[in-house]
């Protein structure tokens, strides 16, 4: 089960959707890194096979954060 949650309640494993034009969220990123900060946490994406990228790398509107648990 996934749940909303903040930055800084994200554990490695979790979700982090990103919303390109604001509207909806079209990217999924894994969480291998947590930080106190978005702009430091580092994920891992399928899309271009990113392992390590930081999420202040994006170009993005908005995100959200999605806890498992």
């Amino acid at each position: 089960i996934g749940e909303k949650t903040t930055i800084d309640n994200v554990d490695i494993g979790d979700i982090i959707q990103l919303s390109f034009d604001g509207n909806k969220f079209a990217h999924s990123l894994i969480v291998i890194k947590k930080a106190n900060d978005i702009s430091n946490t580092l994920v891992a994406a399928h899309t271009f096979d990113t392992f390590g990228k930081r999420v202040s790398d994006y170009e993005y509107y908005s995100y959200r954060c999605i806890h498992i648990r």
